[in-house]
């Protein structure tokens, strides 16, 4: 199962996300938590570790860049923007995000990128689990 968290100041916003997610990925993914700020959110991300992060720009106290500037070199967890500005998706490529998506999020688009996120988690997986035997193999050698 993969975990993710919502960082999202707007609660009509919040609430779809959540509802589109659990609805069509209730089996893959699990939501471990919500914030609306960028404080509140280094802290839920240092808490929960989720795999999966999906964030909004426009934050109570900052933007969500500032939370991605605090995990800058130890950022183990991938990032889709889910914003209603215009104008930042070459900004947030900067920050290797996974997607853009723009508000109102249309839930056949956010399927798509879920699904394109699931399918590279099998293959990152596929692929640790072969260079794991490998190497057990490689000692019994």
């Amino acid at each position: 199962m993969i975990s993710a968290i919502i960082i999202e100041d707007e609660t009509a916003a919040y609430q779809h996300l959540k509802k589109s997610i659990e609805t069509n990925y209730g089996s893959q993914i699990i939501i471990l938590g919500h914030e609306t700020s960028v404080q509140k959110g280094i802290k839920l991300i240092n808490d929960l570790h989720p795999q999966l992060v999906f964030l909004d720009i426009e934050l109570q106290d900052g933007n969500g860049f500032e939370i991605l500037d605090h995990f800058e070199s130890s950022s183990t967890f991938e990032v889709i923007f889910t914003t209603g500005l215009r104008g930042f998706k070459e900004k947030a490529m900067d920050y290797f995000a996974f997607y853009y998506l723009n508000k109102p999020i249309i839930e056949e688009q956010l399927t798509t990128v879920i699904d394109k996120f699931i399918a590279k988690q099998s293959a990152f997986n596929s692929e640790k689990y072969v260079a794991f035997k490998n190497q057990i193999e490689n000692k019994h050698k």
